[in-house]
């Protein structure tokens, strides 16, 4: 929660002359300076922070992102080779069931 710093000039000073009220401008002036410094960098670091939190999270993000990606390509490309050898199989029993059968003459 971003704190809240009154706007001092809001304030009523008594004022008896002139002097006086020149005294309490600066003072007010004085103290605005120091909390418009104050709001400036909560909000400045603040901004940086959501900035650097977001750029983690965006690359964090996109590399689990890439490792299921790969896990992925790898299952299947697993997959794909076991199903290739289970066919090269297949199809090496139906040739040589077809040669055996022609050379038998079955």
């Amino acid at each position: 929660m971003i704190p809240y710093f009154p706007n001092l000039a809001a304030f009523a000073f008594p004022a008896t002359s002139t002097a006086g009220s020149s005294m309490w401008d600066q003072v007010i002036s004085v103290y605005q300076r120091a909390f418009e410094h104050s709001n400036q960098e909560l909000w400045t670091s603040s901004i940086r922070i959501v900035q650097e939190h977001a750029a983690r999270a965006w690359v964090e993000a996109s590399q689990s992102c890439m490792a299921a990606l790969a896990e992925n390509a790898a299952a299947i490309q697993q997959r794909a080779f076991t199903e290739l050898v289970g066919a090269q199989q297949e199809a090496a029993t139906i040739a040589t069931t077809q040669i055996s059968e022609a050379l038998t003459g079955s």
